[in-house]
């Protein structure tokens, strides 16, 4: 767990294969990254203190495989540029938010949209009218660029 690595937040990357949808050009390569860099350890220490728990309890060292890379760095600058794309949630918030959405599911309740928005048990009318059409994705989409 030693190596450091990117991680997006699924939200951002959704959105930037939305604009390479839209936008990119047929033959050409395009990468995604945040620009925050962690050890995959570093993520599990930063959800252990989040609830309170002390990571050198739980946490077992292993050896790496041999010849595993120290960095797994992606440059995504010209995706960026060509797409007019950047990741807008940082790791904190994105960990934050996968922790309330485990949160919601392991307490009976489902999480539909920002954080803000818990439902206890859905029915059928309140789905559809969340995803009422292709239109309303539209607007979503529309609303965060």
């Amino acid at each position: 767990g030693k190596s450091r690595r990117s991680f997006i937040y699924s939200d951002d990357f959704c959105e930037g294969i939305y604009k390479l949808i839209m936008k990119a050009k047929i033959g050409e390569c395009y990468q995604f990254s945040s620009k925050e860099y962690f050890s995959i350890r570093k993520i599990v220490e930063i959800i252990y203190k989040k609830k309170n728990l002390d990571p050198k309890k739980y946490i077992i060292n292993v050896k790496d495989r041999p010849g595993k890379d120290q960095d797994y760095k992606i440059f995504d600058n010209d995706t960026r540029k060509r797409l007019q794309w950047k990741n807008k949630t940082s790791v904190d918030k994105g960990i934050n938010e996968e922790l309330f959405c485990f949160h919601c599911l392991v307490n009976g309740g489902y999480r539909m949209g920002k954080a803000s928005e818990v439902i206890e048990k859905p029915n059928a009318r309140m789905v559809s009218k969340l995803f009422q059409s292709r239109k309303d994705f539209n607007e979503v989409m529309k609303e965060r660029k």
